[in-house]
């Protein structure tokens, strides 16, 4: 697993009536060369009056976001949002309160239940009322045997019943992927059509374009269409957005993408189509280091025959490639000067993707382990390939491992310290670790970096 971070920009003239579940940012994600480090805070500035402080957990899930104000020369709590967490590492609880001054009053939350796959089954919204949690509505979700979500129904409570609001419905193909989305609503008990969108896909299983419809007159009615075109390496090139006019599909929009030869996204073209002909209206550019990491995020206007400046981010990294700030700003009389923005951060390790606003951002990181293991000095273990994809072939000095009579002890830990050996390994014959030598099956493992503990002694591998 790579630490990403995720930095795009949201069009809202392209979506219009569009899927709200495609992802049109298409910025090539970040890669940081050392998985060894896990988040510890973030901090966003939205200006110099209002900040907003995130804390995570060993295991990278977020645990506390707070808003503070400052007033009267300092900081002073606003709101806090608190994150639970069940035992398979799953968000439990989102729970929201404000500061009357004196203590914490509870506002709003969010529970969730899951399936046996990890997937998101029911999540309820609650707010305090007379020190009590009243329900407001819930979501709840259908898969298929394959795990695929077929149906989101959400449903507001009236007092006494669940009442239907509304429903999607979603269709897939035999490669998994989204055909169909349908979007249904109650409308004095009865449920009726909304609109529509339908994926199509070529021969290699990338979308081709997917039209967006509307129920209108009892019968379904296009809206709009967006068409996709591609290189050789799957990147998107082109996304181009039709309206229907009636009778024929009418030119709208077009983003046209670049990259660079490590198939980062060097810049992507906005136009509009007007009056026959294709309108630029802005460009987005982007800059990356020697580890393919972001530098810069650049938006420009075309303003009378060039581009203007409207707005830039910058980012900063430590010596171990850990994203450590982010700056906003916007252009002001043709100078830069601190501004307002958007970042979007993503970390593999459990952690959601959180946009966060604001004229700049700052994080801490922790090294990524709770096992304490010396893994330069120990040549008990010798450990091949390392990393590894399927097998280990492990060896290890009987003399110099402390022995039981039914053999030596056996275990492998994630970084956290959690036991994760496999579960057709828990019963390895003693003779077979007396003999000093092993080759286990570890294809079943997450990507990551892991512990083998034999006897007293630990050694350090990769799973890849």
């Amino acid at each position: 697993m790579k630490t990403l971070i995720f930095i795009f920009v949201f069009i809202s003239s392209l979506v219009n009536g569009l899927s709200q579940e495609f992802d049109f940012g298409n910025v090539k994600n970040l890669k940081v060369d050392d998985n060894s480090f896990i988040v510890e805070s973030i901090t966003i500035y939205s200006d110099k009056n209002e900040r907003h402080s995130y804390t995570y957990d060993k295991k990278g899930n977020r645990t506390k976001d707070l808003d503070e104000l400052f007033v009267n020369e300092q900081w002073t709590n606003n709101n806090l949002i608190e994150y639970s967490y069940n035992s398979d590492g799953k968000l439990q609880s989102e729970t929201t309160e404000f500061w009357d001054n004196t203590e914490w009053i509870n506002l709003k939350r969010f529970t969730y239940t899951y399936n046996s796959n990890g997937s998101i089954l029911v999540t309820n919204f609650e707010t305090w009322y007379n020190n009590n949690w009243d329900s407001e509505y819930r979501t709840t979700n259908i898969y298929d045997s394959g795990n695929f979500l077929t149906s989101t129904l959400t449903e507001d409570w009236t007092g006494s019943k669940w009442v239907g609001r509304n429903l999607y419905t979603y269709t897939f193909n035999k490669n998994g992927s989204k055909t169909s989305k349908l979007f249904e609503v109650w409308v004095g008990g009865i449920k009726e059509n909304r609109n529509r969108t339908l994926f199509y896909f070529d021969s290699l299983n990338q979308l081709s374009y997917y039209d967006y419809e509307e129920w209108l007159d009892s019968k379904w009615k296009s809206a709009n269409r967006l068409n996709f075109t591609y290189d050789k390496n799957g990147n998107n090139t082109i996304s181009l957005k039709s309206l229907w006019n009636d009778t024929t599909w009418v030119n709208s929009t077009r983003y046209t993408y670049n990259y660079d030869l490590n198939r980062n996204l060097k810049s992507y073209l906005y136009e509009s189509f007007s009056v026959g002909k294709w309108v630029t209206n802005s460009l987005y550019s982007y800059t990356y280091n020697a580890k393919q990491k972001m530098l810069t995020s650049l938006y420009q206007d075309w303003d009378n025959g060039g581009f203007v400046n409207v707005n830039r981010q910058t980012y900063t990294y430590n010596t171990d490639g850990n994203l450590i700030s982010g700056y906003n700003e916007i252009n002001k009389a043709w100078k830069w000067a601190e501004g307002y923005g958007t970042l979007y951060f993503d970390d593999p390790h459990n952690l959601a993707s959180s946009s966060f606003s604001g004229t700049k951002i700052e994080l801490t990181w922790r090294i990524y382990s709770d096992v304490k293991a010396d893994e330069n000095t120990n040549n008990s273990i010798n450990i091949f390939p390392n990393p590894a994809s399927d097998y280990l072939e492990i060896s290890f000095n009987s003399h110099s491992i402390k022995m039981g009579l039914g053999g030596v002890s056996f275990e492998i830990f994630n970084v956290y310290g959690e036991n994760t050996t496999p579960s057709n390994l828990s019963g390895l014959p003693p003779l077979l670790a007396k003999e000093g030598n092993l080759k286990i099956d570890i294809s079943n493992l997450p990507a990551g970096i892991y512990f083998i503990k034999i006897g007293d002694n630990f050694q350090k591998f990769v799973k890849i």
